[in-house]
This record gives C-alpha cells, sequence and structure tokens, in this order.
C-alpha cells in the first residue's frame, strides 16, 4: 500500500462541486465569485484517478478528511464592538477616526450592492500593506484607541463574519486584580444578549480555560470565546447600531463550521466509534499503513479495531 495525499482548497466550492458530480446537480454560483477552482478540481480529481488506472481503482482504500465541517455562511452580524463600546469596554479614537470609520462603511457598502468584492480583494492581494491595512479597515481595529480600551473583539479566527468568536481584555488597562471582575462581568453580559425576536444571540459564552486548558491556549485564543446563535456572525462596525449584515457573504457564502468530514472507502478493518476527534486522524493512518503509532506518544487513538 502507498499512500498518496492529494490536497483540496477552496472548499466551499469544491464541496459544491464534489456534491454536483456525486448526485448529478448543476449549483449555481452565488455572487461574483472566481471559477478558477472548477477546472483546477476537476484536473486534480482526474490525476488522482490516473494515479490508480481504472482497472485498480474499484480496489483502492481512500481516506477523505476536511479540517473543519461546511455550512452556511450567516447573512447576519451581531456588531461586539458596538456592544462593548455601548457598555463602556471599548474607546473610540478622535472625530477623524470616526469620520473615517463613516468611509469605511461607505465604500463596503457600495462594494456589496455593486457586487466588485472579489475586485477589491484581487487588488489587496497584490500587496502585502493593502492587504494588511484592509484587514485593519474592515474589522475596525484602526477606530479603536487600545490605550483606553478595556477590552476588544479579536481577529484571531479572522475577519470573516463566523458564528465563532473571541475577546482580548487589554491586559495594559486592566489590572490583575481587576481581570476576573471584568472577565466575569462581560462573560454574563454577553450571555443576556437578545436578538431582535427576543431570542439569545449566544449558544455558549466561556472563559478560554473552559474551552482549551492546554499549555498553548493563551497564546492561541484570546481571553473570552463564544459563538454566535444560528443565523449571525460575528460584525465589525463599532459606530453603527447592534445588528448588520454580513459584507463577505456574496464573496463567499459558504463558511467553516465545527464537525468536520472523515470518510472511509475500501478499509476492510472495522470501526471502534462512528465520533472521531481530530487527534485520532494521523494514528488511523498509521494503524491503516501498519505503523505501529503506540510508541510515539500521540494523544489520541486509531478508531479501527485490530
Amino acid at each position: 500500500m502507498a499512500p498518496l495525499f492529494p490536497p483540496f482548497g477552496g472548499c466551499s466550492r469544491l464541496r459544491l462541486y464534489v456534491d454536483g458530480l456525486l448526485n448529478d446537480v448543476v449549483y449555481e454560483q452565488q455572487g461574483n465569485g472566481n471559477s478558477d477552482w472548477k477546472p483546477l478540481a476537476g484536473k486534480t480529481f482526474a490525476d488522482v484517478l490516473n494515479l490508480f488506472g481504472a482497472d485498480r481503482w474499484e480496489l483502492a482504500s481512500m481516506i477523505v478528511l476536511s479540517d473543519h465541517g461546511h455550512h452556511s455562511r450567516p447573512a447576519k452580524t451581531v456588531n461586539i464592538n458596538k456592544f462593548l463600546k455601548d457598555t463602556g469596554y471599548t474607546a473610540s479614537k478622535d472625530n477623524r477616526m470616526w469620520m473615517l470609520s463613516k468611509v469605511r462603511k461607505s465604500i463596503l457598502d457600495v462594494s456589496h450592492k455593486l457586487n466588485i468584492e472579489h475586485a477589491l480583494i484581487r487588488i489587496m492581494a497584490k500587496s502585502g500593506r493593502l492587504s494588511k491595512a484592509g484587514k485593519s479597515v474592515y474589522s475596525s481595529a484602526g477606530s479603536i484607541d487600545r490605550t483606553k480600551s478595556r477590552a476588544f473583539l479579536s481577529n484571531f479566527a479572522g475577519i470573516k463574519s463566523y458564528p465563532f468568536g473571541g475577546i482580548e481584555i487589554n491586559h495594559d488597562a486592566v489590572s490583575s486584580t481587576e481581570y476576573a471582575v471584568i472577565r466575569n462581568a462581560l462573560i454574563a453580559a454577553l450571555s443576556e444578549l437578545r436578538s431582535p425576536a427576543g431570542v439569545p444571540l449566544m449558544k455558549w459564552t466561556k472563559a478560554r480555560e473552559d474551552v482549551d486548558s492546554g499549555r498553548f491556549s493563551e497564546r492561541m485564543y484570546p481571553d473570552i470565546l463564544f459563538e454566535l446563535s444560528d443565523g449571525y456572525g460575528v460584525g465589525w462596525d463599532l459606530d453603527s447600531g447592534l445588528y448588520g449584515k454580513a459584507k463577505d457573504h456574496q464573496v463567499a457564502s459558504g463558511g467553516h463550521n465545527r464537525d468536520a468530514v472523515l470518510l472511509l472507502r475500501n478499509v476492510d478493518r472495522k470501526v471502534r466509534d462512528d465520533v472521531v476527534s481530530i487527534i485520532n486522524v494521523a494514528p488511523t493512518i498509521l494503524d491503516l499503513f501498519e505503523i505501529d503509532w503506540q510508541p510515539l506518544g500521540l494523544d489520541g487513538v486509531s478508531i479501527l479495531e485490530s
């Protein structure tokens, strides 16, 4: 058995493409998206099939793995920085920055209505400085006075309107004795947020160590983590209303989900459990190739029975 690991990018669009191949369905692409992924995906699949050969394909073992799940990206947003500003945790800069934030909002609104987000993204991607500036503008980072703010929305997960997010507490403005009090107060306040229909906006809100207590978690995650209710994503507006619309929904209507996919084909071993953790993937692949994974000190275990 020889290992072959073909990677795939453009996961949201590729998922639709594969689903179309399997079910003979043609999906119309939303927005003005880049269509280069379709011939690339087709060529990649063809290359994999050709490596096996038509006569050997039916006998080939296959593992299909995604590092995250997929679902529709929320079209509605909750502007967490606006909430933090209204409750006195986040401070904005002077009137000049306030005017810049209004210009920012106008640019985003116009690009969204004219459906030219992809063109703007391509332009910014050509320059590291433009890309960095664009991210700062989109996330309102340039409008926040970090010297006076005690807390602000974190961009640890990127600046897309995902349902997951986090809040950083400014340790330069908050003393060690105030830290626990402020964090607990924020968690309680976020948990009480309600949608216009009166439904809780948060599925959960937790301290970092209650989600991941590993030794590297402090480097990876902000002080507070949360997941918004279905249909809502993180918004970045600082000077508009609490609720908004996702500016990136037309760019990519698909998004990431916590529940990933692991598919096994032609593997002549029984699976111990249908619920698989990501830490079980490496020992499972090693086990499939009859490599002893147990002396390696891995956190997970093989999901295959002996």
